[in-house]
């Protein structure tokens, strides 16, 4: 383990936040790519209960992603009006 400084690193705000959203549009992408994946694997799931399980294990990563990107979204507006 590194071993920490007393100093502070002056950390880069805009480096910083241009990464993150860099990982929101990723995060954004990857969601949309599964979701259509599982879409197309699970197309008969209305038809069988059992597939229509299958597919909604499948979509559980979709479903965590857009749920931390719409509590990241709010956050975002704040630091632009503070």
């Amino acid at each position: 383990m590194p071993k920490v400084s007393a100093k502070r690193e002056k950390i880069d705000v805009a480096k910083t936040e241009a990464r993150i959203e860099a990982l929101e549009a990723l995060v954004t992408e990857m969601a949309a790519d599964l979701e259509a994946y599982v879409d197309v694997q699970w197309r008969y799931r209305d038809d069988y209960p059992h597939q229509m399980r299958k597919y909604n294990r499948d979509m559980e990563p979709v479903v965590k992603a857009r749920a931390l990107l719409s509590v990241i979204e709010p956050a975002k507006g704040d630091r632009k009006n503070g």
